[in-house]
């Protein structure tokens, strides 16, 4: 199953194209971030880079690409709405 931790590491990759780079700015090993990686490639069964070099998003990569952006946009807008919702608390 893909988390939206993995969809945040393949948007940041997708972006950067380099591993190294990703890493650090997640705060994680190469390691870990290779394996999230793989994780999600073999959970969708479809190759996401092409690993060169240089280091390649694939078609099947950009069409995560563009879902994935959609839907964590759509998640920081709902966290958004609901922590700037101003409905009042119904007490039982």
């Amino acid at each position: 199953m893909i988390s939206f931790l993995n969809l945040q590491y393949f948007l940041l990759l997708s972006e950067e194209l380099n591993f190294n780079n990703t890493a650090k700015k997640l705060h994680v090993t190469q390691q870990t971030l290779s394996g999230h990686i793989k994780k999600m490639e073999h959970d969708l069964g479809v190759k996401l880079f092409n690993y060169g070099p240089p280091l390649e998003i694939t078609p099947a990569g950009l069409l995560l690409k563009a879902h994935a952006e959609v839907l964590l946009n759509q998640m920081k807008k709902w966290r958004w709405i609901s922590l700037n919702s101003r409905h009042p608390r119904v007490a039982l």
